[in-house]
């Protein structure tokens, strides 16, 4: 359903998959008028009648500059969609223009390049190894796609793919392919250090351990520092698919003074203030929601303009995370406004998640919320009212999301109960209310 829904939203004609991916729309090509370039296709797949990827590109020469000129691309066009998971039901579509991502690939080669004014000591200048990056987050979120796969066309570094995360073969990869810089969501950090062989592992390579996507708890950063060689410099990000990864960034000796900050805005021009319900801009050390405004914010939704009007107010998009900047304008992430459970850097909508268990004959009603997790940051969990003489297994009702949603979003726990849940003055559930009892019952369990 859901890759159905961003095709169809999207208006895609043309999809490049792989097998897995071309098995998982084959239902909807004729419905949806799609055809589909096939990558690496069994023989299987070569019986379809589709074309296959490189035997496309034999004896095709590439556009010349002035056919590339006659195309008449400027910076302004439209460059991406990205669907993201919010607070409301279908994720949505993140239009970006090739300004704002360009505008963000730059932005880190200027902090890289700052980095090694101010810190000389950072420049290696007879490395044995050559600047190397392991690929372990999808293409299809802002940090695969821009942060580690476009940025390193501009560092000219190597760039190594996995098919998928596997704390054991990272650790291969890392040894094998001298890895040097070591980026994804802080729990694959956190994986690695739990991981047997990660103290036989040879980690000399690296001189960057560093993650964005969501919050990283500041007893993993101590861990780091403990089990990582001091070359191996930890840092964090924070940003957004709305924002195309930047909003604000903190490493080295900074992060070790402040590692429950997400650091300072990320220069040059990206700009972040914190506004209270009404608007108003905070001074430092004032709670409200965070804002970030610069020339890499997205253009809007995809066909949502009352969704794009809701966030983008002014050139500032409104990014639905509460917290703070201190008295020196480090940000603190403190919570979020908006409906979603953050799972190993994935968004999770919980209202989506709600639609699909209501779904099933026996349930009444479902509050969906996450809960603090070691690994994964936090992982969602269900409160779930049944039905009068209905009863209903957690594993009953996993078997019956996995048609419904991805595998990630299925809640971690289910909590079923005969009464009403419990309500808020306004009548709506009482989510944090039921997300403490949860996390009080198991601190005590």
């Amino acid at each position: 359903p859901e890759l159905e829904y961003g095709l169809k939203d999207s208006g895609s004609k043309l999809i490049f998959a792989d097998a897995p991916r071309f098995h998982a729309v084959q239902p909807y090509l004729k419905a949806l008028d799609l055809n589909v370039v096939l990558i690496k296709p069994s023989d299987q797949e070569r019986t379809t009648g589709f074309f296959e990827v490189y035997g496309l590109l034999e004896n095709v020469a590439p556009l010349s500059e002035d056919e590339i000129a006659a195309l008449g691309i400027s910076p302004e066009h439209d460059a991406s969609i990205m669907y993201t998971s919010g607070s409301t039901g279908h994720p949505k579509g993140v239009l970006s223009s090739h300004r704002a991502i360009l505008s963000a690939l730059f932005t880190w080669q200027f902090v890289k390049e700052i980095n090694e004014i101010l810190r000389p000591e950072l420049i290696e200048a007879n490395s044995s190894y050559q600047p190397a990056l392991l690929a372990n987050v999808p293409l299809f979120h802002v940090t695969g796609s821009h942060a580690q796969f476009l940025a390193s066309f501009i560092y000219g570094r190597k760039f190594v793919m996995m098919y998928k995360w596997n704390a054991e073969i990272a650790l291969e990869l890392i040894e094998k392919e001298r890895i040097s810089i070591f980026h994804g969501v802080p729990t694959m950090t956190w994986e690695i250090m739990q991981s047997p062989h990660f103290a036989e592992t040879d980690l000399s390579s690296l001189r960057t351990v560093a993650a964005g996507g969501a919050p990283r708890p500041p007893e993993h950063l101590v861990m780091m520092m403990e089990k990582f060689p001091a070359k191996a410099i930890p840092g964090l990000g924070y940003g957004l698919t709305e924002t195309n990864a930047l909003g604000a960034i903190i490493s080295g000796k900074f992060y070790h003074s402040r590692p429950n900050s997400t650091g300072r805005p990320t220069p040059p021009l990206t700009e972040v203030k914190i506004v209270d319900e009404q608007g108003n801009t905070l001074e430092n050390e004032e709670v409200g929601e965070i804002c970030i405004r610069g020339p890499s914010v997205m253009k809007g939704y995809w066909n949502k303009a009352e969704a794009t009007a809701e966030v983008m107010q002014d050139g500032w998009f409104h990014s639905g995370d509460i917290g703070m900047l201190d008295a020196l304008g480090f940000l603190i992430i403190m919570d979020r406004a908006k409906d979603i459970v953050i799972r190993g850097g994935e968004n999770i909508g919980c209202a989506e998640v709600e639609y699909a268990i209501t779904e099933h004959p026996a349930v009444s009603e479902v509050s969906v919320y996450g809960i603090p997790d070691d690994r994964l940051g936090e992982v969602p969990c269900a409160s779930v009212m049944l039905k009068a003489n209905q009863t209903l297994s957690e594993a009953e009702l996993k078997g019956f999301l996995q048609d419904k949603i991805a595998a990630f979003k299925i809640p971690e726990r289910f909590y079923f109960q005969n009464e009403q849940l419990p309500r808020i003055a306004s009548g709506k559930i009482a989510k944090k209310e039921l997300r403490q009892q949860v996390i009080d019952s198991l601190t005590k369990g």
